[in-house]
């Protein structure tokens, strides 16, 4: 950032600085001459170190953030901040039922230096707040949606429950996480799912997507070169939920995702598994199996069916551009599996009771 702000300034400092140096009597520069040209320097210099500071201490945060609500109940409302893609007109908003000074960040809020009638207009409700501004003294239940400015999607802000955990399986196993930049110059943010035509991809997913997010995905048919139907969920705000809390990486999934959920209670680690077999698994012969291109995925529903007496075996496929790591259960062990996990696809599981 330094070397950017010095670069876009340097056609205006360098005849100042040359005029500085100068030797010839007739071109000496006065006092007052050197005064403005240095308290421009100043100038240029607090500002590129204003930003960079702002960024170090931003960066800091979520490094040290937990993804979630921490020890005492609090949530950190900076997890839905990223200092490389957020401008001043960009923050992702909330509105808050109740909202007094004592909820607001001011340390935050002094970076932005907003106007008083910003802030009046924020108390007031006339316009959201944005939630990087949020105290973590404020419950979650208190929002009653996240949005953009001048965006039309209002967005619930979602419970970390059993139907949460239960779709970023699914996202895991069949989905992704995209940003890409538009002609017009800025960035797009969305979640693609692709799946086989079906009422689980038609109906099921875009209701639960509705129930935990408060919007339905747009839905394509792709049935020119296979019979698939691809869901698309174009919000940054969702994006940033699954980026900043779930650990998804835009393209490639990693298995930072897998560390995280491993943190999360039983049953909430019954829902992602869920949602994997939903998508990556189905039916193998007199059983049922899982396949996915991450080992340590394979692994964590490995060790948690084995806790649960669950028997398993585990094999690879290598392929030219891959390698796919396979589970399956062993046949004895078939109905004792849909007690444990709460599978929901019947075009995949037909023995769901």
């Amino acid at each position: 950032m330094l070397t950017h702000t010095w670069k876009s300034q340097w056609p205006h400092i360098r005849p100042l600085l040359s005029r500085l140096t100068s030797e010839s009597p007739g071109n000496a520069p006065t006092c007052e001459f050197i005064k403005k040209v240095c308290g421009r320097l100043l100038i240029k210099i607090r500002r590129a170190c204003t930003k960079v500071g702002m960024l170090i201490r931003s960066v800091d945060k979520m490094i040290n953030l937990e993804n979630k609500i921490d020890d005492k109940g609090k949530f950190n409302f900076l997890i839905f901040y990223n200092p490389q893609e957020d401008g001043k007109f960009s923050l992702i908003r909330a509105e808050i039922n109740g909202l007094t000074s004592e909820d607001l960040n001011h340390q935050e809020i002094s970076k932005y230096n907003p106007s008083k009638i910003t802030l009046r207009d924020w108390l007031s409700r006339r316009y959201p707040i944005p939630i990087c501004f949020i105290n973590d003294n404020v419950s979650p239940s208190r929002i009653q949606y996240l949005c953009l400015r001048g965006g039309k999607h209002k967005i619930k802000f979602p419970k970390f429950n059993e139907d949460f955990f239960y779709f970023a399986g699914v996202i895991f196993g069949d989905g992704c996480v995209r940003d890409s930049m538009r002609k017009k110059g800025y960035r797009s943010y969305r979640i693609v799912l692709d799946n086989e035509i079906n009422d689980y991809s038609n109906v099921f997913l875009p209701n639960l997507t509705c129930k935990i997010f408060g919007i339905k995905p747009k839905i394509t048919f792709m049935t020119r070169k296979s019979k698939l139907i691809r869901l698309d969920i174009c919000s940054k705000i969702i994006t940033r939920i699954f980026t900043n809390i779930l650990r998804f990486s835009y393209g490639k999934k990693k298995d930072d995702v897998i560390d995280y959920v491993e943190t999360m209670p039983i049953t909430l680690q019954k829902s992602f598994i869920a949602g994997l077999f939903d998508t990556d698994g189905g039916k193998s012969w007199n059983s049922y199996s899982l396949g996915n291109t991450s080992f340590k995925a394979i692994n964590f529903v490995r060790r948690f069916l084995e806790s649960h007496k669950i028997s398993t075996k585990t094999y690879k496929q290598i392929y030219t551009t891959s390698t796919y790591y396979h589970l399956r259960i062993h046949p004895k062990d078939k109905e004792e599996f849909f007690s444990i996990v709460p599978v929901k696809n019947k075009s995949k599981f037909s023995e769901i009771p």
